[in-house]
């Protein structure tokens, strides 16, 4: 059987396939894919893989994050392939044609591994992990129970100062210009507007933690949990504490009146992304390169 692969244009029946696939597949509304296509503009591609009656049985959404020493980084996004079509290996040829593509343009080619199992996937198309993330857990602290854990003399006069934080709702420029500023040291990608406001679009926001002490972005807070895609703490505060991401993330769970936080930070831990068209760093002991926006 015959395939070929098409530009998925906004507006034409191509693009329709893809985002009925997108749909099928993640849950997506066709909505939120128009709108996250419009947060890129003309710089958002989608390819498909159409069958012999021109239907689209596969399909991949390119589109630019940001810039990582001198060169346009793109990721290949909500990868998917009609059910029917599965185990055919056409999602891996889209991605490989798609990858060409864009280091034939002189740019880096990324994709991130939605599980472990990808990464084996993925490095069978020339992919090599370079991004890393640290991912951690905690439960938020209940203030109480210490209250009641804590003796002192009744004759003592104090006051009792609970732990309250300053936890506000920022817009997307002021995020990044933190971002950077913390970021300075670590090699990453610089975001650009345009993912920024898929960001947005995507989670729940962007947010500063006692004026600048940390920023985060919140995806989602779902039945009592709390998922922090990117917590990044000021370079001052980590140098102070090793731990203050805990206290950070209690705060937050406070804040959200949630029951845990699950957050990511710069640092060693799992493979976020992998690259294609560029190659892996080799120095030992330099910070781990650091990427932080895949939209779940």
């Amino acid at each position: 059987m015959k395939y070929v692969i098409e530009i998925a244009e906004r507006g034409t029946a191509y693009y329709k396939g893809l985002r009925n696939l997108w749909c099928e597949t993640f849950g997506d509304d066709p909505e939120f894919v128009d709108a996250f296509y419009d947060c890129f503009g003309e710089d958002i591609k989608g390819f498909v893989i159409l069958d012999e009656g021109g239907r689209v049985c596969s399909a991949l959404t390119c589109y630019p994050v940001g810039a990582y020493e001198g060169r346009m980084v793109y990721a290949s996004y909500a990868i998917c392939t009609a059910a029917d079509y599965r185990g055919q290996g056409l999602a891996g040829a889209l991605t490989e044609y798609v990858k060409e593509e864009v280091i034939l343009r002189g740019g880096i080619s990324l994709v991130s591994p939605a599980e472990p199992s990808l990464e084996e996937f993925y490095a069978g198309l020339g992919y090599m992990p370079d991004f890393h993330v640290a991912p951690r857990a905690v439960l938020a602290e209940s203030f109480e129970d210490e209250l009641d854990e804590f003796e002192f003399d009744e004759e003592d006069d104090f006051d009792i100062v609970r732990p309250e934080a300053d936890i506000r709702k920022i817009d997307a420029c002021l995020y990044n210009k933190y971002r950077e500023a913390y970021l300075a040291e670590i090699p990453h990608i610089t975001a650009c507007e345009e993912l920024l406001s898929a960001v947005e679009l995507a989670s729940e926001g962007f947010y500063t933690i006692n004026g600048g002490d940390a920023v985060c972005c919140v995806s989602e807070k779902k039945r009592g949990q709390l998922i922090v895609s990117e917590l990044i703490i000021s370079p001052m505060l980590l140098e102070l504490s090793g731990e203050i991401d805990t206290e950070v993330a209690q705060l937050l769970a406070k804040y959200f009146d949630a029951f845990e936080v699950s957050y990511n930070m710069p640092g060693a831990g799992v493979i976020q992304s992998m690259v294609a068209g560029f190659f892996e760093r080799t120095e030992t002991g330099a910070p781990l390169p650091y990427f932080g926006f895949p939209i779940d």
